[in-house]
Formats: structure tokens, C-alpha cells, sequence
């Protein structure tokens, strides 16, 4: 019988968090452009469009749809799932499910990316992505107040990026027990009408070297 992945606790909070942090975030903002309306129609890449490759260098992950390139750390696994693609450390814990045949993949440390193609369907408004490049210029205007609260911007592969750093409390669970106040990283990359979005989880103790992998991962990611 073909066995099934399943995403654990921890891979579940970075994407959930990801999206209710990004939209809580929005909503809680002073407006932009006040009268000026914003449509998000978008459609998220399915994990299909991601190629994983094989080369003298090492493993890439491919989209040429949306003209990503991705250098894969070395000994890590990758998780296609419906909609983007996970790139999981290989401390994770896989732990084999008696009564389903699934694997449960516990990770300490995590990357996400999804990607939305952003469609304009009213000149007069704006899209995610034009949205997205409106409150990195917001941002920059005064990045001390931003700060508070988490944000910043900073540069992917010589794009213009929104970066939200938080923690949560300690999660607890029944299987895996206490992962320990978890650092979450959200960065969204708009790019025409596209938005790259990359989110991060770490729960190690000695958070510094999950970061410096993180750091790494960012450096390899090209989008042309």
C-alpha cells in the first residue's frame, strides 16, 4: 500500500499562520489609498508546477511558470504539497502511523514557499502584489513604528520584500510533546502580479543554526 505524508503541528502553523497573520495584519492597517479599493483575486501555484532537479551541484527546485529557481540545502527533504512546496530539516522526526500507514514528519525547523498570480480585474483598484508594493513603500516611510510590530523590508534576489518576524507560545501535543517558543518568518516578494511567499518555522533551543540555515535558503533563491 502506497504510504501518505502527513504535515504535523509544527508545518501546519507555518502555513496557517502565514496567511491569518498576512490578512489580520492588512486588516489592522491604516489605509493607503483612502477610496481606493484593493481585490486579491489570485490563484496559488500548485505544488505540481514545482520541478525538483538533480544536479552536479545538488538538488533544485524548479517553477518555471513562475520563474523560480531554488538551490536545495543539502540533506534536506521536500514536501510537495497541493498548493506550493516545503523544504523540511533532516533532524525531523519521521515516525511511521501503525493504524493509517502514514508517515509523520515532526519538524524543528521548516521553510514554505507559495506563490499567488494576482489577476487585475479593475484598473481602478489594486491587486495583492500592487497592494503588497504600496505597504513595502509604507514601510520604508517609517520603518521605526513597523518595527514594533515585527516588520521590515528587506531584499530576495534584488527584490523589494516585506518580512514579519513573531513568536508563539509553546505548542504542546499529545504525540509529539513541547516544541518551545516557536519563531515564525513570513516574507512576501511582489513581482508583477505575482507574490512569492516564503514562511519559516523554528523551535529548535539553540535557534542560531536554524536561522543561519534560513539565511542560506534565502540567498539561493532566484527569481528572474
Amino acid at each position: 500500500m502506497k504510504k501518505k505524508i502527513i504535515i504535523p503541528i509544527i508545518i501546519v502553523v507555518v502555513i496557517l499562520a502565514f496567511f491569518v497573520g498576512m490578512f489580520l495584519a492588512w486588516e489592522e492597517e491604516p489605509e493607503l489609498r483612502p477610496g481606493v479599493e484593493i481585490f486579491t483575486k489570485a490563484i496559488t501555484a500548485p505544488g505540481d508546477d514545482y520541478e525538483i532537479l538533480e544536479t552536479p551541484e545538488g538538488k533544485i527546485v524548479e517553477n518555471k511558470k513562475d520563474n523560480l529557481r531554488i538551490m536545495v540545502p543539502e540533506g534536506w527533504i521536500i514536501l510537495k504539497q497541493k498548493e506550493g512546496i516545503a523544504f523540511i530539516h533532516p533532524q525531523s522526526e519521521l515516525t511511521p502511523d501503525r493504524e493509517t500507514g502514514s508517515i509523520l514528519i515532526y519538524s524543528l525547523c521548516d521553510f514554505s514557499i507559495l506563490i499567488n498570480r494576482c489577476e487585475k480585474i479593475d484598473p481602478e483598484s489594486l491587486t495583492g502584489a500592487e497592494y503588497l508594493m504600496e505597504r513595502i513603500d509604507w514601510v520604508q516611510i517609517n520603518p521605526e513604528w513597523w518595527r514594533q510590530d515585527g516588520y521590515e523590508v528587506i531584499e530576495i534576489n534584488q527584490h523589494k520584500a516585506l518580512k514579519r518576524t513573531w513568536y508563539i507560545p509553546d505548542i504542546e501535543t499529545e504525540k509529539f510533546g513541547k516544541a518551545k517558543r516557536v519563531k515564525m518568518v513570513e516574507i512576501e516578494i511582489p513581482v508583477g502580479q505575482r507574490v512569492y511567499m516564503i514562511g519559516y518555522g523554528n523551535s529548535f533551543e539553540d535557534k542560531e543554526s536554524c536561522d543561519r540555515e534560513f539565511e542560506e535558503f534565502l540567498k539561493n533563491i532566484v527569481i528572474e
